[in-house]
């Protein structure tokens, strides 16, 4: 999927009348320990923030992630998310992530304007 933005984006990209760029969630988040996962600690975090009304942890209580196993079974890959995820570190997620795709948009602003 994100081949197929960068694909998209460099093809508008081309002839310099436009600027833009492809990522993935994580990709601008650049704070160590909390990276990207799969329905696990971060990305459940990311949903407290945003849309508490979507986390239904009760849904997990009995499965098993400390084994890879379980977190196959479960489709949960990464850090606990019962133990691990909050609504605060949703907060800093989201906040760094906007911080850094706002700078990213100042970067291909000034570059446009060369």
């Amino acid at each position: 999927m994100l081949a197929s933005l960068q694909q998209a984006v460099a093809f508008i990209s081309a002839d310099g009348a436009a600027a833009g760029f492809a990522m993935m969630e994580g990709d601008l988040y650049d704070l160590a320990g909390d990276e990207m996962d799969h329905a696990a600690h971060w990305e459940t975090s990311i949903l407290m923030a945003l849309r508490p009304d979507l986390v239904a942890m009760e849904r997990i209580r009995n499965e098993v992630l400390n084994t890879e196993a379980g977190a196959k079974e479960a489709g949960i890959w990464g850090r606990d998310p019962r133990t691990d995820a909050s609504r605060e570190l949703g907060e800093k997620i989201v906040s760094r992530i906007a911080d850094n795709v706002g700078k990213k948009a100042q970067e291909l602003l000034a570059g446009s304007r060369k």
